[in-house]
């Protein structure tokens, strides 16, 4: 007996592949979880550890998302294990028949095929009417059936799919990613606000800013500025934070939190030393990211840090943006001692093997945090 699943011919190379779809809940049962690599083995193929994480999300989207997308699954099949049988003579399009009992080993998609098969367990007793277990029944697989005897070219296509796989840069997934409430807000205080010019100043396409850029900051360094404004930097994980943030601004205090904001970054584009100088056309982008610190993503974060505890405990931050202005924000401060204000947290200075001083801008969580603390005390 055997198994017929519609399936159209590939040729990739010296080898056949078939494509092909089916319901989760048949699809599943055709497929081996795959063991994790290793080399020693004398059939050298496996797959990476796989993370709980990982298999949480995927279940997670395909349990809730009503217009679902799923990459194909990467399997493969041995070569007496099936057979293709054209249709009416249309020679690349027919049916592949599977040995009853053949199960196919994962190449690429174990993550994909660890939350449908927690999903149909998880589901099996669930109401008929449980929207999850509707959209689970109506979710088709797609496959790709390689046929391949050779377990180390399994393990090499491994490698290859994920060399040849190139996700979006952050900013740009961010940017284009509307499902989170976080995402569509920010993008429109980078279309709005008076310092992003329409969004002309900010990079959505890549996580990094040129020196000679007219860009002021990545989408990603933006969105974590205005999620900092709204929810703090309590946060350590990037669903924790675009739960939060969405929760913040997606039960109905949208308008008021996008006013708010707007507001808040207005009058620091307009205040803050270097954004106003920007903004009345004294000094270049490029010209400020050379001289200020809140030209990185970490001064900017500690300025968020700062006026996000103001708002927080109901203080003037109006009368807070004035006062961070009045702080030297340059890279090499003007003082005649030569000293910041963000000496030891954003401004570290490394001794060489000379004994020559270097000042490095701090870029981690704990230099824009403890910056940021120390500021919202010179503000309050």
């Amino acid at each position: 007996m055997e198994v017929l699943l519609e399936a159209a011919a590939l040729r990739m190379g010296g080898r056949t592949m078939y494509a092909t779809a089916g319901p989760a809940s048949s699809v599943i049962r055709l497929i081996d979880q795959p063991s994790t690599w290793d080399p020693l083995a004398k059939q050298p193929h496996g797959n990476r550890v796989r993370s709980k994480d990982h298999v949480a999300a995927i279940k997670e989207y395909i349990e809730h998302e009503e217009n679902p997308i799923l990459n194909s699954i990467v399997v493969y099949a041995k070569s007496n294990d099936v057979t293709f049988v054209t249709a009416n003579g249309l020679g690349d399009v027919g049916h592949l028949k599977v040995k009853i009992g053949t199960r196919f080993d994962v190449g690429d998609g174990q993550h994909r095929c660890a939350a449908l098969a927690e999903s149909l367990a998880e589901l099996e007793d669930a109401d008929d009417n449980d929207p999850r277990r509707e959209r689970i029944e109506n979710l088709s697989v797609p496959l790709i059936v390689v046929v391949d005897d050779d377990p180390a070219r399994r393990a090499q296509d491994f490698v290859d799919l994920q060399r040849n796989a190139k996700p979006p840069s952050g900013s740009l997934g961010s940017s284009m990613d509307r499902r989170h409430a976080i995402n569509r807000f920010t993008l429109e205080i980078a279309k709005t606000a008076d310092l992003t010019d329409g969004g002309q100043r900010v990079e959505f396409l890549k996580d990094t800013v040129g020196k000679l850029s007219g860009k002021l900051y990545t989408f990603q360094a933006f969105r974590q500025f205005v999620t900092t404004l709204i929810i703090g930097s309590s946060q350590r994980t990037r669903a924790g934070l675009e739960k939060a943030a969405d929760d913040a601004v997606g039960n109905g205090y949208y308008a008021a939190e996008f006013n708010r904001v707007l507001d808040l970054l207005n009058t620091a584009s307009h205040t803050m030393p270097g954004w106003a100088e920007i903004m009345d056309g004294s000094i270049t982008v490029a010209e400020f990211r050379a001289d200020y610190l809140h030209a990185t993503a970490a001064g900017l974060y500690t300025l968020g840090v700062a006026l996000y505890k103001v708002h927080n405990d109901g203080g003037d931050v109006d009368e807070a943006i004035a006062k961070a202005a009045e702080i030297d924000w340059r890279r090499q401060p003007i003082a005649e001692d030569g000293k910041s204000f963000f000496d030891g947290t954003l401004i570290l200075k490394v001794e060489d093997d000379d004994g020559n001083v270097e000042r490095k801008i701090g870029s981690g969580r704990p230099a824009w945090e403890a910056a940021g603390e120390k500021l919202y005390n010179a503000i309050k």
